[in-house]
């Protein structure tokens, strides 16, 4: 495994190793030799805001995270391989994994997202009206795969004449179309958000899973309107494509950090910070974000009322309740027709 890169890494970074003179003992590793060594074999990106590595996975076409100690594993094998034992001490380790940091540093590595699906098996772009099938890459730089199959042949009957179609209006059927494409993307260029009002037992719950589970549920995170405002909450979305509110009290609104709803989806420079984090850095807000509520919520305006209702769609579940409820009905959509979910979603 060594020859294929020996020689111009030797070039660049000394031979891997330190010899006695006389006995020719190794005594010591060349540690940027093997931090190199592990980047050439490994598509890896380090983020010094976040303070963590991402490493590229050929199989999901993501950039996972992996930590330190993952990384300090597999170089230690290596020197088993290469009867250095003696020189697998963790620090030494991770003296490797620190000259590591800086070979693989790329700030702000992630923030600009392409306009392609990720999905579990492809990935697709839409281009001029036409679906465009492509094989995975680390060139788009995703960190958020959907784990629904692309199979432009499946189609969502259920999902259509069960769920969505007589529980809304006609015009906001499609305003669901286009807000769950939108969330397949994993950004916002609508600046808006979907809020879904109606009495109980209507689906607007199993809407929400939908989406949920369309978009990936590592993707997601809990919107906390009562937490927005704090110090640690908006780095907890680092990394997620959609934020929901599920079945939220009446004044989910009017908490203190409401506002920021309005940030987080309309391309505002954000300032998130990480405990033990010493990264000074912004986030946009290019999130999606779908809230439902058994409520007609109010919103504290405070004299911003166009800014509202530039961000906010509104979809009412108004028809009457289906007569037969089915339990986990959306883990069952997403078993039964999940492919035609997503092309749907697609289209839109």
């Amino acid at each position: 495994w060594i020859l294929g890169w020996q020689q111009p890494l030797d070039i660049q970074y000394g031979e891997p190793f330190k010899e006695h003179s006389k006995t020719r003992e190794i005594i010591d590793i060349n540690q940027p030799f093997w931090a190199a060594l592990y980047r050439r074999e490994n598509i890896v990106v380090y983020d010094p805001d976040m303070s963590e590595f991402f490493q590229y996975n050929h199989h999901s076409g993501a950039f996972e995270k992996i930590t330190p100690a993952a990384i300090k594993t597999e170089i230690a094998q290596r020197l088993q391989d290469y009867d250095a034992t003696m020189q697998r001490t963790d620090s030494k380790l991770s003296a490797v994994v620190n000259v590591l940091k800086g070979q693989a540093e790329q700030r702000g590595a992630f923030d600009e997202k392409p306009n392609v699906i990720h999905l579990a098996n492809c990935m697709v772009a839409v281009k001029q009206g036409q679906i465009h099938k492509m094989r995975f890459s680390p060139t788009f730089k995703s960190r958020n795969q959907s784990p629904i199959i692309f199979d432009p042949r499946a189609e969502c009957p259920r999902f259509l004449n069960e769920l969505i179609i007589p529980a809304v209006h006609p015009e906001d059927v499609a305003i669901i179309q286009k807000m769950l494409g939108q969330v397949l993307l994993g950004k916002n260029p609508s600046q808006r958000f979907l809020l879904v009002t109606g009495l109980g037992g209507r689906g607007k719950t199993q809407l929400i899973e939908i989406f949920r589970m369309i978009a990936g549920v590592h993707n997601c995170y809990q919107l906390r309107t009562q937490y927005l405002g704090d110090r640690f909450e908006l780095f907890r979305c680092l990394g997620k494509t959609l934020l929901t509110g599920v079945d939220v009290k009446p004044d989910f609104m009017q908490q203190k950090g409401a506002d920021t709803i309005k940030a987080l989806v309309g391309g505002d420079s954000l300032s998130p910070e990480g405990k033990g984090s010493n990264g000074d850095f912004t986030m946009k807000g290019d999130f999606n974000v779908v809230i439902g509520s058994n409520s007609r919520l109010k919103v504290k305006l405070a004299g911003d009322v166009d800014a509202w209702r530039r961000r906010m769609l509104i979809v009412k579940y108004e028809n009457p309740p289906p007569k037969k409820k089915i339990p986990y009905f959306a883990e069952l959509l997403i078993k039964q027709e999940g492919s035609g979910i997503l092309n749907w979603a697609i289209r839109g």
